[in-house]
């Protein structure tokens, strides 16, 4: 031949095209597949219930305050009733989370997706209930409040099993909604002004004991908006993602499970601020439960607090993805080959 260096090189760059094309059918072939998993697990999601994030159990009150204005003077002056409507909240001193979550694998197909079934005690203490007995703003103002709500909100209301609330010990029948603006999947219960009265002091605080079989896909989350949260979960999950803005404070990863602790206060964490501000609770990366509403604005940032309310939790995620792994292999065999052929050009140059 005229040219065997040209032709060496025409040769080797139609063998790296061939397996330049061969690694990408083979990745196009593993995109299908991760694709069709994301398929899988929103279709559990949308069947079962998708991710949980536990907000609560906090205490609301609507109120209306009435006042009387003076308009004009002389003969003409008149008076005018106006008024404004207004919640107010109590977020619980102490917050106790105890829970135990197994692990349930679902199939659609050959694709596999964990989801779990959880039960959980979450008591609270409030000791100081004067936020929910508010006075009025205007000269002459009488305020009225409607009976006092305690809310729990949720990711998903559709993984609810059961419920079981008691107040002071006793049960109490709970309804469907929170009845609050920004966080309006979950329950609440009305709670008699006798309730609030027994349960206003440190000397008697007003006790609550929530009791929920839960069930969710891949992720849960908490937020802690009590001054004091110390939350257990225990699993039988081996290989748990711990996220969010707080890591366990202390945990223990064996063979059949984890146990994990987190022990918050509220000098750690702006979730106190950021319920009281009608936020709604951040989003946890791909398994987001209930979307954050960003500040219109800078200024409106600033008056209204932070952006969202902070959370904390666990993805059950399986350690070994074949579709990430494969996906991996390709781009690395990709780089393989166009390491190997260059040096072999080299040499064949030299």
């Amino acid at each position: 031949m005229k040219f065997p260096l040209l032709a060496k090189m025409a040769a080797l760059g139609a063998v790296i095209l061939g397996l330049i094309w061969s690694l990408d059918s083979v990745n196009g072939v593993v995109r299908e597949r991760s694709g069709r998993l994301m398929e899988a697990q929103r279709s559990v999601a949308d069947s079962l219930a998708g991710s949980q994030v536990l907000v609560g159990p906090t205490l609301q009150r609507s109120c209306k305050e009435k006042w009387t204005v003076q308009v004009g003077t002389g003969k003409g002056a008149r008076r005018l009733s106006e008024s404004r409507a207004f919640t107010v909240h109590a977020l619980p001193r102490k917050l106790n989370v105890d829970g135990s979550a197994a692990i349930e694998a679902r199939y659609r197909g050959i694709f596999k997706v964990n989801t779990y079934a959880l039960n959980v005690d979450l008591s609270a203490e409030w000791t100081d209930l004067t936020r929910l007995a508010p006075k009025p703003q205007h000269d002459g103002g009488e305020v009225a409040c409607e009976a006092a709500t305690l809310l729990f909100a949720l990711g998903d209301t559709r993984g609810i099993r059961s419920a079981d609330l008691r107040v002071q010990g006793q049960p109490v029948t709970v309804a469907p909604g929170t009845l609050h603006n920004s966080l309006a999947r979950g329950v609440h219960a009305r709670l008699p002004d006798a309730v609030l009265q027994a349960g206003a002091s440190a000397a008697a605080p007003l006790r609550t004991t929530l009791r929920l079989a839960l069930v969710g896909t891949q992720h849960l989350a908490f937020t802690p908006i009590a001054e004091e949260n110390d939350i257990q979960l225990t699993s039988d999950w081996a290989h748990p993602s711990f996220g969010g803005r707080f890591l366990p404070s202390s945990r223990v990863v064996e063979a059949n499970g984890f146990q994990a602790t987190w022990q918050i206060s509220a000098l750690a964490t702006t979730a106190r601020d950021a319920f009281l501000s009608g936020r709604a609770v951040c989003a946890s990366g791909a398994h987001s439960a209930i979307e954050a509403t960003e500040p219109d604005s800078a200024q409106d940032k600033g008056r209204r607090g932070v952006a969202c309310i902070e959370t904390f939790g666990v993805d059950f995620i399986d350690p070994v993805n074949p579709y990430v792994m494969s996906e991996r292999a390709t781009k690395y065999g990709l780089l393989f080959i166009v390491l190997t052929f260059v040096a072999v050009g080299l040499v064949e140059a030299m």
